[in-house]
C-alpha cells in the first residue's frame, strides 16, 4: 500500500504524545481522502456487525478517530490504555500482520492467584499475566472497552495495523 510506504504520513511514537515506545504512528495527522475514505467504506459494515451482536440500542455510534501504525523489526507499543472524553470502545484492524504481538493486561489475575492460591511461588510473584486475543490475522477487527489495557510485545516481522476509537452514544 502506498500510504503505508510514505514515511511522510508517519511520526515516531515517542513524538505523538509522549508515547514510551518504538513505532510509527499517523495519530493526530490528517484522515481526509485516501486511504481514509476506502478504509471507512470496509470498516463501517464490520462496526454495523458488531453493534448488531452486542444488541447496541443507543443513538448512533460515533468514529473518534482512527491512525495507521507501522512497527519494524524490534518495534513495540508500551501498556496502555484509550481512556479519554468521549471515547468508550477502541479497536485495531490488522492489516499486515504475521505474528500474535497483541495482549491485553488480565487485570483479574492476581485475584485469581491469591484465591485459589497460585500453583509455584514464580505464579505468585509474577504480578502481570496477559490474554492474547485469539485471531490476529490479516483483515481482522478487534473491538473492546477503552478502559482495557493492552500492548504490543516487540515484534520480530513488520506489522501494518489501523487503530481508533468510538463512542457508542447512549439513547
Amino acid at each position: 500500500d502506498p500510504w503505508f510506504d510514505d514515511d511522510s504520513n508517519f511520526d515516531t511514537g515517542s513524538s505523538a504524545g509522549g508515547w514510551e515506545c518504538k513505532v510509527q504512528t499517523s495519530l493526530g495527522k490528517s484522515t481526509e481522502g485516501e486511504p481514509w475514505d476506502t478504509w471507512k467504506k470496509h470498516f463501517n459494515p464490520m462496526v454495523k456487525s458488531f453493534c448488531d451482536d452486542v444488541k447496541f440500542t443507543g443513538k448512533r455510534v460515533l468514529p473518534e478517530e482512527y491512525w495507521g501504525n507501522k512497527y519494524s523489526i524490534g518495534s513495540y507499543q508500551e501498556v496502555h490504555e484509550h481512556i479519554l472524553p468521549g471515547i468508550n470502545i477502541s479497536f485495531c484492524y490488522f492489516y499486515e500482520v504475521s505474528e500474535d504481538n497483541f495482549r491485553f493486561l488480565d487485570t483479574e489475575s492476581d485475584i485469581t492467584r491469591i484465591t485459589t492460591l497460585a500453583s509455584s511461588i514464580d505464579e505468585l510473584l509474577n504480578p502481570i499475566d496477559w490474554v492474547e486475543p485469539l485471531d490476529q490475522t490479516i483483515g481482522e477487527l478487534l473491538i473492546w472497552p477503552s478502559y482495557y489495557r493492552h500492548m504490543v510485545r516487540p515484534c520480530t516481522k513488520e506489522r501494518k495495523t489501523i487503530s481508533g476509537n468510538l463512542f457508542l452514544e447512549p439513547s
